[in-house]
C-alpha cells in the first residue's frame, strides 16, 4: 500500500515551470478570443486544455475552443517542455499581437492531468 501513495502522488502532482501561477485568478480563454484588447500587453493567468503542442521541443501549444485556437509560447521559461497534449495547463503571462494572429507569452505554467 506504501508504494501506491507516491505513484498516486506523482500521477496527480502538476508540472510546473518559470514563475508561480496566482491561484484562482484565471481571465476565461472565451473572453481573450472574442475581446482581446482589454488583455493586451497586461499580466494574466487563462487556463485550458492543451489541444496542440510543437512536436520537437514542446515550447509552444495551443488552446482551443470550437474553431478558435490560442497559441500559448512557452520558450522565454524554458528551451524544452514534455509533451503535455490533453493536460490542463495553467499559464502566467501577457497576450499580445504578432502579425494578425494573437499569442500569450507564458512566464510560468502547470500542467496538470485533466
Amino acid at each position: 500500500m506504501a508504494l501506491g501513495i507516491p505513484a498516486a502522488w506523482w500521477f496527480f502532482s502538476p508540472d510546473r515551470y518559470g514563475e508561480q501561477i496566482a491561484p484562482n485568478q484565471s481571465v476565461p480563454l472565451i473572453e481573450i478570443l472574442q475581446n482581446p484588447d482589454p488583455f493586451l500587453d497586461k499580466p494574466i493567468t487563462i487556463e485550458g486544455v492543451v489541444s496542440r503542442q510543437c512536436a520537437a521541443t514542446g515550447c509552444f501549444f495551443f488552446f482551443a475552443i470550437g474553431d478558435r485556437s490560442l497559441r500559448v509560447e512557452l520558450s522565454d521559461i524554458a528551451p524544452a517542455f514534455p509533451q503535455r497534449k490533453g493536460y490542463r495547463a495553467t499559464v502566467t503571462g501577457t497576450l499580445r499581437r504578432h502579425n494578425e494572429a494573437l499569442v500569450f507569452y507564458g512566464r510560468g505554467v502547470e500542467f496538470s492531468r485533466r
